[in-house]
Parts: structure tokens; sequence; C-alpha cells
């Protein structure tokens, strides 16, 4: 499964060509983010991973620039154990409230600190556990 969390600001077309190319039965999920203008992308998703169903957005209409609240209250209105976002492209993973919420961060431009091009791998394991995992990509830049 891959999911993008927004702003691929015209590129959902590519990437998922890309990721179809890489493995061709991959679930592949997009939603809009704030610089994708006028795109056909949803704004919200809830998709089932392993035995936890997640909501997918990009964040930006929940206010995740000035704590996850919004995010929280949204994602279990949908009844979702995990809420994704991306908006602040700074990796994070935190439970709030009973929720689990993961930014994978950003692969073209990060806003942490450190500067590190991160995004997340989650594993489901066997008995539908999820493992988070943020990962730093190596690039020449």
């Amino acid at each position: 499964m891959f999911i993008h969390l927004g702003d691929s600001e015209g590129s959902a077309y590519l990437h998922s060509q890309w990721c179809l190319e890489q493995n061709k039965d991959c679930e592949l999920y997009f939603v809009r983010g704030n610089c994708d203008g006028f795109t056909d992308l949803p704004g919200d998703l809830v998709v089932q991973l392993g035995s936890k169903k997640a909501f997918l957005t990009h964040g930006h209409r929940y206010t995740v620039s000035y704590g996850l609240s919004d995010l929280v209250e949204k994602a279990k209105a949908e009844h979702c154990d995990i809420a994704m976002y991306g908006h602040t492209h700074r990796p994070t993973l935190a439970e709030v409230y009973g929720v689990t919420t993961l930014n994978p961060g950003s692969i073209s431009e990060p806003r942490q600190k450190n500067g590190y091009f991160t995004y997340m791998v989650i594993t489901a394991g066997d008995d539908g556990t999820l493992d988070f995992k943020h990962r730093i990509l190596q690039r020449d830049i």
C-alpha cells in the first residue's frame, strides 16, 4: 500500500505510475493538500490498515499546525484508530486522546530542525498489529 498525504502538486499521476511499476498489486491512496489546486483528489479518506481504521488527510483543514485536537476529533467521528496527516512536513508519531497520530514528514521539503527527508513505513503483523517506523531518505542534494 502506498499513501500520499497531499501536496503532490499535480504529480499524483506520476507517483501512482511509479508505484504500479514497482508493484502491480499496490493499493494507492492520495489525498488533496492545500498546494494541489483543482485536482479531483479526495480531501479525506478512511482505509483499513491491519486490524485498525485510519483517517487520511493533509491536515490543513484541521489546523494541525496549531495542535491535533481537531484532527483527533474528526478521526474519532469516523471511528478511526489512526489519524495520518501531512501539511507541517515534520515527522511525528504520538498517541493523542486514544488515537495514534502520525506525520511521515517530507521527502521534498522537510521543515524539522535537522532537515532530514523522511517518510514512514507501517508494517502489519499477522495478528493485525501495526509497527510504525520513520525512515530517512538518502539522497544527493
